[in-house]
């Protein structure tokens, strides 16, 4: 093999391997601008603290009503209902964003679990809920709520 057959050929691996490299960082900084998950939401975050908030302090209100006309589902089928529009508020946001399913299916968990509450309150009747029930539903709801919450902060973090 001559040089000159040498040096064509090295010229040519070069200019295919500089090509080959060139590909790669177009595809690397194209694969940068793909979303995975949507962008930190600011309104959602504060709506899910205050609905947080609401809810705990409704239980603790409960665990201290249990058994009295104040505890009973009927006197407090209103924080149900602002409950109910609340969450239904937050999901249709996280809806209207794109790349959001996850938090979507976390608040629809939101709304399935506040059912149930719903649900369990009018099932005890006069009754109301006792402390034994609220604590478990306190800690069930902070575990729900958070992970709303740590999904949120993840993408505000990640966002920066």
């Amino acid at each position: 093999m001559n040089v000159l057959t040498y040096h064509t050929q090295w010229v040519v691996r070069v200019r295919n391997l500089t090509r080959l490299a060139m590909a790669f960082v177009v595809l690397f900084s194209l694969s940068a601008c793909v979303r995975l998950v949507s962008d930190y939401d600011e309104v959602l975050d504060n709506g899910l603290m205050e609905y947080a908030k609401s809810t705990d302090t409704f239980l603790l209100r409960m665990a201290r009503a249990s058994g009295t006309p104040d505890g009973t589902y009927t006197k407090n089928a209103t924080f149900y209902d602002q409950s109910r529009a609340d969450v239904s508020a937050m999901r249709m946001r996280s809806e209207a964003q794109p790349n959001n399913a996850i938090t979507v299916e976390q608040i629809k968990n939101l709304e399935s679990y506040l059912s149930e509450l719903e649900d369990l309150h009018q099932i005890l009747g006069a009754k109301g809920l006792t402390g034994d029930i609220v604590k478990r539903v306190r800690d069930s709801n902070s575990q729900a709520i958070g992970a709303v919450l740590a999904l949120e902060i993840a993408k505000k973090r990640g966002g920066k």
